[in-house]
């Protein structure tokens, strides 16, 4: 008699379960559950977007860098005749004709007094130089063999350093060699 009596409990709880719906218990989990979903896929989500803002400004700022450099380089290298340069400047005739100066003063750096056009924004030029690679060796050398190296400065203060190197024709007519 008790086994049918838990018996009949047991079944007509089932019956009221199902027409009363869920109890509040389980509408606790059910939600405690949902909010944890959710602020794991809110946490994820920034996490992610973070990174995507991340390292497409470290991408901008290296294409932007490498497109300074490598126009500089490409203009020595097919100049007509390179007058003067330093560690941080160089004077040249360009191949259509053009005399251009390349200068860095530490903060900036110019061409023909003008300061050269940076696309990304929040960018800036924090170092341009100039080296002489074979300076000592062989004076009477036809080129000199120059390295150019240019850092740029984000807005989130990475950086990206390039450096190229080329034969550029050495000065003439006695000008500046340092």
């Amino acid at each position: 008699m008790v086994k049918c009596f838990v018996t009949l409990v047991r079944c007509r709880r089932a019956q009221n379960r199902s027409i009363n719906g869920v109890t509040l218990i389980e509408l606790i989990i059910a939600l405690a559950m949902t909010a944890s979903l959710t602020v794991s896929v809110y946490y994820f989500w920034n996490h992610i977007n973070r990174h995507t803002i991340t390292y497409t400004a470290k991408t901008q700022l290296t294409n932007e860098a490498n497109r300074i450099i490598t126009s500089i380089v490409s203009q020595v290298r097919s100049a007509k005749e390179l007058f003067s340069f330093d560690y941080n400047s160089i004077n040249f005739i360009s191949k259509n004709g053009d005399t251009l100066n390349y200068r860095y003063d530490g903060d900036s750096l110019y061409l023909n007094n003008n300061s050269v056009k940076i696309i990304t924004s929040g960018a800036r030029i924090s170092q341009f130089e100039i080296k002489n690679l074979n300076e000592g060796n062989d004076s009477e050398a036809r080129y000199a063999y120059l390295e150019f190296t240019l850092t740029m400065q984000g807005a989130q203060r990475d950086t990206s350093t390039f450096s190229l190197s080329i034969n550029a024709p050495r000065p003439t007519n006695g000008a500046q060699f340092w």
